[in-house]
């Protein structure tokens, strides 16, 4: 514009000029009759005088992730190099996280990090695949081993990860729990979120079921033994145990049972515990005493413990109110 002579001329500009489309013009610096670096200034009019605005070209590189907080997104001059970058993997904290796969858009790349000229405005895009924590664990941990290894990892979302189980010496195979159930090894899960499968153990017990005196007939889960046996039972499992009595033996011989060294009744629930047992029914040894008489009623015929004193007894005369008598 038009000043009088001598008077002062104040200009400038705005800067940056955003042109709305990922592209603006920043301000360097004035030139022509006025140097400085300041958007705006002034010069004295003692004669015609022309300001030059100098500007550079910008452009905005976005940065696009749905997860993490990726880095370097902004406005770079053109023809610079923008650097970019994403932290993998990022974790969710609840057996959930994502793994960055690959940069699409501008630029195309497996690194997590990556960097591009900027001759426009650019977008570069963080793609990203979910996976899912599998915990696996022993119960108990001597019984044998799982796989994948305790504590577990990390496998893609949809995949389907297979698990096995062997089994310590002195143990027994009881099957999966968690979210997985069954006994069938190996078994297979589909990651469609946190996991967690357990391998359980029973612990084999050797249980010796007797009789005293021996020989003597028991039940153990509605089988029938008439000699010792030895079994390898869980511990904790429980079991049936039983007898009959009286019991009969030799002609004048009888069994009368008395009780379990476990303490059970007769027939009972036992349940294994977690060391190796005996366990016996005890029977008594009973003798019939026969008494034999003509006449009267003898008294004391019958069972009696071995050991004990038998009584027995008859009246005597016995009168048969005929005269005659004995």
């Amino acid at each position: 514009g038009w000043y009088n002579s001598g008077s002062v001329a104040n200009f400038s500009v705005t800067s940056p000029v955003d042109e709305g489309d990922g592209t603006r013009y920043l301000f360097t610096q004035w030139s022509g009759d006025f140097n400085g670096t300041s958007p705006s200034g002034s010069v004295t009019m003692n004669q015609p005088k022309e300001v030059v605005a100098g500007w550079k070209t910008q452009y905005y590189l976005t940065v696009t992730s749905s997860h993490d907080n990726p880095q370097g997104e902004g406005w770079y001059d053109s023809g610079s190099v923008a650097n970019f970058s994403v932290t993998s993997p990022a974790d969710e904290g609840d057996g959930t996280r994502y793994v960055f796969t690959q940069w699409s858009g501008d630029y195309n790349g497996t690194d997590p990090s990556g960097s591009v000229t900027m001759s426009s405005a650019r977008e570069v895009i963080a793609n990203w695949k979910t996976q899912y924590y599998l915990t696996t664990s022993e119960n108990p941990p001597e019984g044998g081993d799982i796989t994948p290894s305790p504590p577990g990892g990390w496998y893609d979302s949809g995949s389907n990860v297979e698990i096995n189980a062997t089994v310590a010496s002195g143990y027994q195979w009881a099957g999966w729990s968690g979210d997985l159930s069954g006994t069938t090894r190996p078994e297979h899960i589909t990651m469609t979120g946190p996991k967690e499968v357990i391998a359980n153990f029973g612990k084999l017990i050797q249980v010796t079921v007797q009789t005293n005196p021996s020989g003597r007939q028991f039940e153990v889960d509605g089988t029938t033994y008439n000699s010792t046996q030895i079994f390898n039972w869980v511990e904790n499992s429980q079991h049936t145990l039983s007898v009959s009595s009286p019991q009969a033996g030799a002609a004048g011989v009888q069994y009368v049972y008395s009780s379990w060294s476990d303490g059970g009744n007769q027939s009972h629930t036992y349940v294994v515990p977690g060391s190796d047992e005996t366990v016996t029914a005890n029977f008594t040894t009973q003798y019939y005493l026969t008494v034999t008489s003509l006449h009267d009623n003898p008294q004391g015929e019958g069972w009696y413990n071995s050991g004990s004193v038998a009584n027995f007894s008859v009246t005597s005369p016995v009168d048969e109110g005929d005269g005659t008598r004995y």
